[in-house]
């Protein structure tokens, strides 16, 4: 045991778990670093700590927004676009599965139509409808006239 109560082992674990970090900076970069801690009210240590816990959230921040905005790059690129017979105007379809299926439909002379914007149905007809702001579809099929009386 040291002199002054502490044992060799739990130095060594403290200093394991709590490195220090020395860094060297020039005199007005320290003076600088020194007012801001002052200014801060914190430690030293609190100080460093809190600025590092800023990068962080800071680095996240810049990491979900470059998320988003390639998320949105790519569904503007990527997205499979059907127009309504009805007001000519886009409906995304997004998706693998969604885009086969739909593109399949279309194939059989399915029309497309957003739910609000159709007119009345005729006897055989297949319709794709979707909702405002909706890559879902609702499949309607009105069944042909069978035998003419």
């Amino acid at each position: 045991m040291r002199g002054d109560g502490i044992s060799r082992g739990a130095k060594k674990r403290y200093d394991s778990k709590r490195p220090v970090v020395a860094v060297r900076i020039s005199r007005e970069q320290n003076e600088k670093l020194e007012k801001l801690i002052r200014d801060s009210g914190l430690s030293k240590s609190r100080f460093i700590r809190r600025a590092l816990q800023l990068e962080l959230e800071k680095k996240d921040r810049m990491y979900r927004k470059g998320y988003q905005e390639g998320l949105a790059k790519a569904k503007d690129k990527y997205t499979t676009h059907l127009y309504c017979r009805e007001c000519g105007k886009p409906i995304p379809i997004q998706g693998v599965i969604a885009e086969s299926v739909v593109c399949d439909l279309v194939d059989q002379s399915a029309r497309v139509y957003h739910e609000d914007c159709q007119p009345p149905m005729v006897p055989g007809e297949t319709r794709l409808l979707f909702e405002k702001d909706s890559d879902r579809p609702v499949i309607r099929t009105m069944p042909r006239v069978q035998g003419g009386r």
